[in-house]
């Protein structure tokens, strides 16, 4: 072609002081050698890995696998790559993956934490060495970084609110550990709509339960209780499928 090497890399990049006829000479090439650029060298030349870690407590969920979609959409958008690892709701796992993500040459972090994770030196570490992360959905509230996190206090409330505006007078709660900010602010929500409208907090309705497997557990003694709950305000998903599939086989009817 006649051009330099850096030419090319700027017509790669559809840099605006190349013409459109050379970026066209260029794109031409490119496809008839089916060319793609070597990463690597790319990060050792430039000191960027367009490389982003993930970390999830359980790929399988759907929630974190739709979360995973839409960052991968927006990474790629973007030029970058992504790298998924999952704690396994494990906080050693997840300490480990924390440690490497830096020596991957991963230039940025998006963590949703585990369920037992109560310590965070892990990633004070890396925010120490000026490293960037963003928690999302399960948060670390004494951290000063970026938050992705929905209004789990007003959810909660508002979905409890409307239980109660149908009649419900005895709702149960499947609750998450409460050390997850999580799970504190959905049990505050509903604790608060409770009292909001006269109905006594009884704490034999309110049950630590968030898997599957607690829920199909858990729910057949709620039912056979004396005076048993008319509804469940449960933390997640999963608890819901799991109290939904035991009352089914009780034979309830479910709205």
């Amino acid at each position: 072609m006649g051009v330099s090497p850096s030419t090319v890399s700027r017509a790669l990049k559809d840099h605006p002081d190349i013409s459109a006829a050379t970026k066209l000479q260029v794109k031409e090439l490119v496809d008839k050698y089916n060319y793609t650029p070597n990463t690597i060298a790319l990060s050792l030349r430039g000191g960027k890995s367009y490389t982003i870690s993930v970390i999830v407590p359980q790929i399988v969920h759907h929630f974190f696998s739709s979360v995973i979609s839409g960052i991968e959409e927006a990474a790629q958008a973007k030029g970058y790559n992504v790298m998924i690892f999952q704690s396994s709701e494990k906080y050693e796992r997840e300490v480990a993956i924390a440690q490497s993500v830096q020596s991957n040459r991963a230039e940025g972090l998006l963590v949703s934490i585990s369920k037992t994770t109560k310590s965070f030196k892990h990633f004070k570490d890396l925010m120490a060495n000026d490293f960037p992360i963003v928690f999302f959905d399960r948060v670390c509230d004494e951290l000063e970084t970026d938050k992705v996190i929905v209004d789990d206090f007003n959810g909660a409330m508002n979905a409890v609110e409307y239980l109660i505006n149908t009649g419900c007078k005895r709702i149960a709660h499947f609750a998450a550990p409460q050390h997850l900010l999580i799970g504190y602010q959905r049990k505050r929500g509903y604790i608060t709509a409770l009292e909001k409208n006269g109905i006594e907090v009884d704490d034999n309705l309110i049950v630590q339960c968030d898997t599957i497997e607690q829920s199909k557990e858990i729910t057949p003694k709620l039912m056979a209780m004396e005076n048993p709950p008319d509804a469940i305000f449960s933390v997640n998903d999963l608890t819901a499928i799991g109290a939904i599939s035991a009352l089914k086989k009780l034979n309830y009817k479910i709205p």
